[in-house]
């Protein structure tokens, strides 16, 4: 089964500590003990879009991961989001880092691949506007079992929502 979803994020990065989401998969199950795998990587600029809570459109960026797990527990996951601006090959000890929780489905051991996206909104914090970062994504599954961080290099839209994102 592929699942697609995407969650939104503010452009603020915080202090968090990495954790997988809450475990949803009970004694009873078999699933469980395999990571994730991050099998593709993009970014995108989507634009000016209309953020709620501020109440203006604002503009966004947004990653996306093509996700496979043998063993289906993705029913819940948390995505870690770590970016710098040093293009190294290598995430700096002063990334700044988002995460992002969300559910594909209730039925433990039936989620075996996913299309997820984090959309964030740049509001004049990090990341900032018209920079080029490395961001780094690692998935947690239902179990807490995390993918190898994978890198992609991006940069954000302009303070118009304009801008390639390579």
């Amino acid at each position: 089964m592929r699942v697609t979803f995407f969650l939104f994020l503010i452009g603020c990065a915080e202090e968090k500590e990495q954790e997988a989401p809450d475990l949803t998969i009970t004694e009873s199950e078999t699933c469980g003990g395999t990571a994730p795998v991050i099998d593709e990587l993009s970014c995108e600029n989507t634009g000016m879009q209309f953020y709620p809570d501020a109440g203006v459109d604002l503009p966004t960026f947004t990653i996306r991961a093509q996700i496979s797990d043998e063993d289906a527990d993705l029913t819940s996951y948390s995505m870690l989001i770590e970016f710098d601006t040093e293009l190294d090959n290598a995430l700096g000890d002063d990334a700044q880092e988002l995460t992002v929780q969300g559910s594909l489905g209730s039925n433990a051991c039936s989620i075996s691949s996913a299309d997820i996206g984090a959309s964030v909104y740049l509001q004049g914090g990090p990341p900032t506007h018209s920079t080029t970062y490395e961001w780094y994504v690692s998935i947690f599954d239902a179990s807490g079992d995390r993918s190898q961080a994978e890198m992609i290099v991006c940069t954000t839209p302009d303070e118009e929502g304009n801008g390639d994102p390579y």
